[in-house]
């Protein structure tokens, strides 16, 4: 219908907005990148191009967000992307949605609807894309924290080098990993039995099983786990999931060819 078209293309505009908004958050070593009228012209391409599209030119923004900082880098980011696209990504297409979603939802401490998503729209197979996804925003948070530590002079030495010691050590993101994997496997057997409410069901199992996974596995790695964040959390990532399945399930927007 031509209310769906509009509504779609509203949706498009403000993922595309949202999406280039925290790539310049989480990077912005480039301040092109993290100009308004950059963001919002990446917004109104968002609506006239294809997703194999808009993946591209997140791509080539991290490249060159990278490249101003470490040629190194960029390099093994690169590796990393073609060896993701070879073995899965161009088996899987569909998913490079689920991959852009994860810079977003970690951004505004919401990464508990990554693996609920992935379990309601996709399941099992888009697992791989949100976990190349979280690997993408902890390389800009270690990034982040060597740049600012060789600027004021606390560590010394080759960037590549640093990032790599600090990613060995990074129990946050073996965390997530397992987490991720874990609620994602829930998530989609609940939804394939087929019983009824079972979409309501599969979310909020997958809500309650990672807020208990997060606080074992945060005993388990010795990591401090905020209660009322992590709550907060669970609570604002059913309300969304709750929210798209309804949008997904009942209102019929009109399909366009990503």
């Amino acid at each position: 219908t031509e209310r769906g078209r509009y509504t779609q293309s509203g949706m498009r505009f403000l993922g595309g907005t949202v999406l280039f908004y925290v790539l310049g958050e989480l990077f912005g070593y480039t301040e092109t990148f993290s100009q308004p009228f950059f963001i919002f012209m990446m917004g109104v391409i968002s609506v006239f191009i294809p997703i194999s599209a808009l993946s591209l030119i997140f791509y080539v923004v991290i490249f060159l967000e990278l490249l101003h900082v470490s040629l190194e880098v960029t390099l093994f980011f690169a590796l990393v992307v073609v060896l993701y696209f070879l073995v899965y990504q161009r088996v899987f297409p569909e998913t490079r949605i689920y991959l852009m979603m994860v810079p977003i939802f970690f951004y505004f401490q919401l990464p508990a609807c990554l693996p609920i998503f992935a379990g309601m729209f996709c399941g099992i197979e888009g697992l791989p894309a949100i976990l190349m996804g979280t690997v993408i925003y902890y390389l800009s948070n270690i990034l982040q924290q060597t740049m600012n530590q060789l600027a004021s002079g606390s560590a010394h030495g080759k960037v590549y080098s640093l990032i790599a010691a600090r990613a060995i050590d990074n129990k946050d993101l073996l965390l997530y990993f397992v987490v991720f994997c874990l609620v994602t496997a829930l998530v989609t057997a609940i939804r394939k039995r087929g019983a009824a409410h079972g979409w309501n069901i599969s979310i909020l199992a997958g809500g309650v099983v990672y807020l208990i996974c997060m606080f074992i596995g945060g005993y388990l790695v010795n990591n401090e786990i905020n209660i009322t964040s992590q709550i907060g959390t669970i609570i604002g990532s059913i309300a969304i999931a709750l929210i798209i399945q309804f949008l997904y399930n009942v209102i019929d927007y009109t399909r366009e060819e990503t």
